[in-house]
């Protein structure tokens, strides 16, 4: 579980928004969006306003708009871990797990393993894929290799479309190509993560 900081404690926050907590690092914050003092935001821009719960993670995010906004406030999950990462080609995914998930435990079958409370038949209709070819390997099934992440052309699509995966039960992608962590990490790049957080740093 995060510490529970003080205001005081967070790095670069914006002081115009007032109700957010925790630890905030470089980041560019709506003046309505609301964090705990158990959340750590890192390089992010978030242009609407959002509630963020208990131990949550945000990495690198950009959020401006999000399709369908009808709310005062967009709610993401306590226990959240979402991450937005630069692959090559100058193409996005953001992977997002629970606090509490043991990412690299191996299962022998497909109905054991759940996401946010998804199984994965449920997981394959919404991102339009066969079941079977949800896996980098089937021979380890993991939610480290499991291949639900869109790929996108830019950062705010990324973050929407895999935080609709998470919240919405009748969403449905029809994305090109989908990733896991693992091949995320393989295709990212550090260039483009670095401009982004360095444009961040300069204009926190």
């Amino acid at each position: 579980i995060l510490p529970a900081l003080p205001h005081g404690d967070t790095l670069h926050h914006q002081p115009s928004a007032p109700d957010v907590h925790g630890c905030v690092i470089h980041s560019f914050i709506h003046p309505k969006c609301r964090s705990s003092k158990r959340s750590l935001l890192e390089y992010c821009c978030i242009g609407i306003p959002m509630h963020i719960g208990e131990n949550t993670i945000l990495s690198n995010i950009t959020l401006v708009t999000y399709s369908d906004f009808n709310q005062n406030i967009l709610h993401l999950p306590s226990n959240l871990i979402m991450q937005t990462i630069p692959l090559n080609d100058e193409l996005f995914a953001t992977f997002a797990f629970d606090f509490h998930d043991n990412m690299k435990i191996t299962y022998n079958t497909n109905d054991k393993i759940l996401y946010f409370g998804q199984t994965l038949s449920t997981i394959a209709k919404k991102i339009h894929r066969h079941i079977d070819d949800l896996f980098d390997d089937e021979n380890n099934k993991s939610l480290w290799t499991l291949k639900i992440f869109p790929v996108t052309k830019n950062p705010n699509e990324s973050f929407e479309k895999t935080l609709k995966l998470i919240l919405l039960n009748d969403f449905i992608m029809f994305e090109k190509q989908y990733v896991s962590i693992q091949e995320i990490l393989k295709q990212r790049d550090i260039s483009l993560t670095i401009q982004y957080r360095s444009n961040l740093i300069n204009c926190t």
